[in-house]
């Protein structure tokens, strides 16, 4: 066999194992690109982990400090996509703007919202660059969507609580700055300067921006601020109203501007605290002035009782001094009518006629009832006895008989009939076996006894019945002759 027939018959014979090697050569260059790819995608699921975990610790670092966190994960997502050489991002939240180094904006971009409360509150956003080779969404992986997506959710998540926590501490302050008010209340009533001081300096802690806060309380014209106030423009006000009157207010001002909010840059939950201060600080102080007006009327009654006490005693002294002056006169009238009246009479009886000597008798008798009569008694127990009955009465029960009392009263024996019959009818002893004569004695007998002021009593009748136009006309007996 020739030279060159050998050399087809070996390169036939070394065909297959080639192929073989070329196979396995494909077959290794195959695997290492899977490999490489393998590998790509870790390293990228790598940096998305490390993104994710890095927006965790910062969550954990600087809460509650929102824009620090923002700032913050928008510079972690640039090394965490795909070409970070070229990329840049951008987060937006609530009107405030967080980018990382060397923004640009440009049309290759993937955005995720962020929502609070089912409400986009604002906006992720990844840029590249440059042009760069399509992927699944545009230039950006699948894997990117769900990592800007997560980052999105994240960020929401964490919003929300710190609201929430923002929005719990901020009711605190206000239930603290409530509470510290009914202890100034309780401390320093009933000094209302100092409590209306105290609740001025308890205001700016409880507001939002307490290191930009400052308060003033004008009440009836006084002013108490709270230290270095300063008036603004940003300002929200009550006022203290007493009554439906207004009679002050109260002040909260910010020292140089806030971010907007509900009412300028104050939150809604100031404004309600702000009017249940003044509700709180109009109620004290009205109760304080009705507490002040019942301590001055106090004091008013006490003076007055006082003055009333000593007028009631000089009042019962002068009455004592009327009382004892007329125990002085009724002891100088009895000393009178027995020094001078009773020895007159006695001297006349012995001089005038036998027929007129009863006069002398009765006039004396009279005289004998001036401090014990019993005409008086008479008048003050039985009232319907007229004063010609009681005159007839004392006759009577002088012993009289009907036609001296008619004699004496120059009227006829049927009249004074009948006035007797009249009398025994008033005194209620009509048809009773009752002599009116031994019962008008024996009345006279339970009167009061003589006292020391002399042989006559204490009470006066006939000062009483001489007191009377018909008794003094009566008392002057006419001597006409008959």
């Amino acid at each position: 066999m020739s030279e060159a027939g050998k050399k087809k018959q070996e390169s036939a014979k070394n065909l297959p194992s080639a192929n073989r090697t070329k196979k396995t050569v494909r077959s290794k260059m195959q695997g290492e690109d899977e490999r490489k790819k393998i590998e790509h995608a870790l390293r990228e699921r790598v940096k998305e982990l490390r993104c994710l975990y890095g927006i965790a610790k910062l969550v954990e670092s600087h809460e509650p400090n929102l824009d620090a966190i923002l700032q913050g994960a928008v510079e972690l997502l640039p090394p965490s996509w795909q070409y970070t050489e070229v990329t840049c991002a951008r987060i937006i939240f609530e009107e405030k703007e967080y980018k990382s180094p060397d923004f640009t904006e440009t049309t290759d971009m993937q955005s995720a919202d962020i929502l609070t409360k089912g409400k986009k509150a604002g906006v992720v956003e990844v840029y590249y660059k440059k042009k760069m080779p399509p992927s699944d969404e545009g230039p950006f992986l699948n894997e990117e969507r769900a990592l800007i997506n997560a980052v999105a959710e994240r960020l929401s998540t964490t919003a929300k609580r710190m609201r929430a926590e923002h929005a719990l501490r901020e009711r605190a302050k206000e239930l603290q700055c409530l509470y510290g008010i009914a202890k100034l209340v309780e401390r320093h009533e009933p000094n209302l300067e100092a409590m209306l001081q105290g609740a001025v300096e308890l205001l700016p802690p409880s507001w939002q921006y307490p290191e930009v806060t400052c308060a003033r309380i004008v009440f009836e014209g006084k002013e108490y601020g709270s230290p270095g106030f300063k008036e603004t423009g940003y300002k929200q006000s009550a006022d203290i109203i007493i009554t439906g009157k207004k009679v002050g207010v109260v002040e909260v001002c910010y020292t140089r501007k806030m971010p907007p909010s509900d009412e300028g840059p104050f939150l809604q939950e100031e404004r309600a605290l702000i009017d249940a201060v003044v509700e709180r600080l109009g109620r004290t102080a009205k109760r304080m002035r009705m507490e002040d007006e019942l301590r001055g009327a106090y004091a008013e009654l006490q003076v007055e009782r006082k003055a009333l006490q000593e007028s009631n005693a000089a009042l019962r002294t002068v009455l004592s001094r009327i009382e004892d002056e007329k125990g002085a006169i009724k002891e100088a009238i009895m000393a009178n009518v027995d020094k001078i009246i009773m020895p007159i009479l006695h001297a006349l009886e012995s001089e005038v006629e036998p027929e007129r000597k009863g006069y002398i008798r009765l006039l004396r008798r009279n005289l004998e009832e001036i401090t014990s009569p019993l005409v008086n008694r008479l008048s003050r127990r039985f009232l319907k006895l007229t004063p010609a009955e009681l005159k007839t009465c004392n006759m009577i029960r002088m012993g009289l008989s009907t036609k001296e009392i008619a004699d004496i009263r120059h009227v006829s024996p049927a009249t004074v009939s009948r006035q007797r019959e009249s009398i025994r009818q008033k005194l209620a002893i009509t048809g009773r076996n009752v002599n009116l004569v031994t019962f008008l004695q024996t009345f006279n007998v339970a009167a009061p006894q003589m006292g020391q002021t002399g042989r006559f009593g204490q009470d006066g009748l006939m000062g009483d019945a001489a007191s009377t136009p018909e008794s003094t006309e009566e008392s002057t007996w006419k001597t006409d002759s008959s």
